[in-house]
């Protein structure tokens, strides 16, 4: 059975071992560790609340420790959290409240951001209050802003003005206060403010943002809303949750609980790096340990390899770092990434792979962290093999193959250390290898600053091969048929050095290994100044729809993207 003494210290702030009913200033409380992992929907869990929650499949309790530690604020709520995962658009789930009408009502949780970052106005969701089970109108919020990225909000009838950007896949606490301009059960709630990360259970003079608007006298419903949860990263933690009655109530005092381990210093903290580079790991708390990771996975005080001396990194590394300590919280993680100097920046020819499902696949070069990738992509036995001049290829015996994944599904994308050369090329091999004969489906394969759609990138479309480009489409003639294989590169051009990328080119069936003066599709359009992904996407695949994918290379010159040089003394090799 659960310790409720500690759960009531942790979650209420009560002084001794009282219940947490007998603390009338705590309205209403859910740590989901009284309710069983799955499903959440119909779930009666924690204090306070006058229904169960009302939840669509999609949301589940989930094994997960979510814990936060900062000067007098200690919060260790057990094994349980809240889940809202992606895919998912415009969930609503919500929990009926006592009536929360006071002058002052106060609301905290923990909330651990995605670890997606997007480029687009996109990711949203917001947890709060409604009189009804509807979507929240006064109440807390996060979302992507192509403006500022990942951050936080107040939401009072409409957006606020946007807080500094948050961290990816990191745990904030969350403060959110509501106050009536005129005391009163019948007047309305007209100042909304939100303190992030509390250090001290004294209320801050100033608040890290403040809302007013003139909304309703009353609520009775804690509900929540997402929209655009469409890349693989979207997915929210949410834990301890607290309706109050003052501030003290819904923020925990240490009082005397672990504090948290410093965070690990890794030196250098990234860069690139010729040849090899020697990288050493420190923490200022005494006695604390450090382990490591270098596969692009968190590590944790029971994963990862024990740091006892410095590494030496020979290739293209994602070095992430925690440090622990008995008796105390783990550290936060650190985390450099580390790009070795080439020509060849990554590459994957999918031969390292058994045929199966493409996701947490780590074969290849220079990449920092394994595939990740929905249903749908996988290694299959198949040969894209390719020539026309004295450029060829035989492929190997292994191909990606993206297929049947419906539409606005993500087919996959992988880390490499970001790239800001003057030049930046893609190439690969592609196959549209069945179609269903509509047209209407599409893929693409290109760069992305974080998880997002590829923008620029090459696209196949309406049986034709085109660039994806920061606003739209751009098509080539070239008529793609279905069981031809083709050599696409697509280069990324500067004009100003360290600049943004502005010229893109498109470069079908090269025959040799010199760059052609003049490419096949070229297209002005400013992007990003830099790029630390690759990634497929697909979109209206139907059953009959799949495309095939061999010997993928990211590169600075174009020679360094093309299948290199090979001779087989007395094949002759007649391909179209």
């Amino acid at each position: 059975m659960k310790d409720r003494t500690i759960r009531c210290l942790l979650l209420a702030t009560l002084v001794g071992t009282a219940p947490l009913s007998a603390h009338a200033a705590v309205l209403a409380a859910d740590d989901f560790e009284d309710t069983p992992q799955g499903a959440l929907n119909g779930q009666n869990g924690g204090t306070g609340f006058t229904s169960p929650w009302s939840v669509q499949t999609q949301v589940t309790v989930v094994p997960k420790a979510m814990g936060y530690s900062n000067g007098e604020v200690f919060v260790r709520s057990g094994t349980n959290a809240m889940n809202a995962p992606y895919p998912n658009n415009n969930l609503l789930f919500d929990r009926t409240t006592p009536a929360l009408n006071a002058d002052v009502v106060y609301m905290s949780c923990l909330w651990e951001t995605p670890t997606a970052t997007g480029t687009a106005n996109e990711d949203f969701i917001n947890f709060g209050f409604n009189p009804t089970a509807a979507q929240p109108t006064a109440g807390i919020y996060h979302r992507l802003k192509a403006s500022v990225g990942h951050c936080f909000g107040i939401r009072a009838g409409s957006d606020s003005q946007d807080t500094t950007p948050t961290d990816a896949n990191r745990t904030y606490m969350l403060v959110f206060k509501m106050t009536k301009g005129t005391p009163g059960a019948a007047n309305p709630y007209t100042r909304f403010d939100l303190y992030i990360d509390p250090a001290t259970t004294n209320e801050p003079p100033t608040p890290t943002l403040t809302r007013t608007a003139t909304l309703v006298a009353e609520y009775s419903h804690l509900t929540c809303r997402t929209a655009n949860q469409d890349d693989a990263g979207d997915t929210y933690y949410f834990d301890s949750f607290l309706i109050g009655a003052t501030y003290a109530d819904v923020v925990p005092a240490n009082a005397g609980l672990a504090a948290r381990v410093e965070t690990p210093v890794i030196t250098p903290n990234g860069g690139v790096f010729t040849g090899s580079v020697v990288v050493a790991l420190s923490c200022a708390t005494p006695g604390a340990a450090v382990r490591y990771t270098t596969d692009g996975s968190t590590p944790s005080s029971a994963s990862g390899t024990v740091y006892s001396a410095p590494l030496t990194l020979d290739r293209s590394t994602w070095l992430q770092a925690i440090a622990y300590s008995n008796g105390m919280t783990e550290s936060f993680v650190a985390s450099a990434k580390f790009g070795q100097e080439s020509d060849l920046v990554a590459a994957d020819d999918f031969e390292s792979y058994a045929p199966g499902a493409l996701a947490g696949l780590s074969g290849g070069e220079g990449y920092l962290a394994p595939y990740t990738a929905v249903a749908g992509p996988k290694i299959m036995p198949r040969r894209l093999a390719y020539q026309r001049g004295s450029l060829w290829t035989l492929g190997g015996a292994s191909a990606l193959v993206v297929s049947n994944l419906n539409v606005g599904d993500w087919a996959f994308y992988r880390p490499v250390y970001p790239q800001s050369s003057d030049d930046l090329y893609l190439g690969f091999t592609f196959e549209q290898a069945s179609d269903d004969g509509d047209k209407d489906d599409f893929f693409t394969l290109g760069f992305s600053a974080s998880e997002s759609e590829p923008r620029p990138a090459v696209l196949q479309r309406y049986n034709r091969l085109g660039i994806r480009h920061a606003s739209g489409d751009a098509y080539t003639t070239v008529t793609t048929e279905v069981g031809r294989v083709y050599f696409a590169v697509l280069k990324l051009h500067k004009t100003v050095p360290a600049g943004a990328y502005n010229q893109l080119s498109l470069y079908v069936d090269p025959t040799s290994r010199t760059e052609p003066g003049t490419p096949t599709l070229a297209y002005n359009a400013t992007h990003a100044s830099s790029y630390g992904y690759l990634v497929g996407r697909t979109s209206n695949m139907e059953t009959a729809d799949s495309y095939a994918i061999g010997e993928i290379r990211i590169g600075r010159t174009f020679a360094s993207v093309l299948p290199p040089p090979a001779s087989i003394p007395g094949v002759v090799i007649l391909l179209r």
